[in-house]
């Protein structure tokens, strides 16, 4: 295919205020995300059923929120399709990381991949909830 037809597939492809493709991790692309404060106030009203912490162990081991169930982002589709999550596919679930990143990806492939009905991710992350002053174990 002639280079000139390419480009004129993917003009503006990559404009920041178009969506695009490249951006799948970001709300815009359709996956719901909460503060840490909204956090707070679901899991004390008992409005989250899972709150899936996606870093790594280590990670998970140096401080976490409160009830967190750790599956590090890179065994999260294996743990899925070993059943370990079934219970969760219609509950509602909120994914945090340390910064939001890796769990805003693990919230894309939960929802758009594994086809996971309510899933949230946590904008700021771990670092975010220790900034606001809240406990973690």
């Amino acid at each position: 295919m002639p280079c000139s037809v390419l480009q004129g597939e993917v003009k503006h492809a990559l404009n920041p205020d178009d969506a695009d493709i490249t951006s799948a991790y970001s709300p815009e692309q359709g996956f719901a995300e909460i503060d840490v404060e909204e956090l707070s106030k679901r899991m004390g009203d008992g409005n989250i059923s899972l709150l899936l912490d996606v870093r790594r162990p280590m990670e998970f081991s140096d401080g976490h929120v409160p009830g967190a169930r750790n599956v590090p982002l890179d065994e999260l589709s294996a743990t899925v399709r070993q059943g370990e999550l079934d219970e969760y596919k219609d509950k509602p679930i909120a994914v945090i990381c340390e910064m939001g990143t890796r769990s805003a990806q693990a919230t894309v492939r939960l929802s758009k991949v594994l086809l996971f009905n309510n899933v949230t991710n946590v904008k700021g992350g771990t670092k975010e909830w220790v900034a606001r002053g809240y406990r973690i174990e």
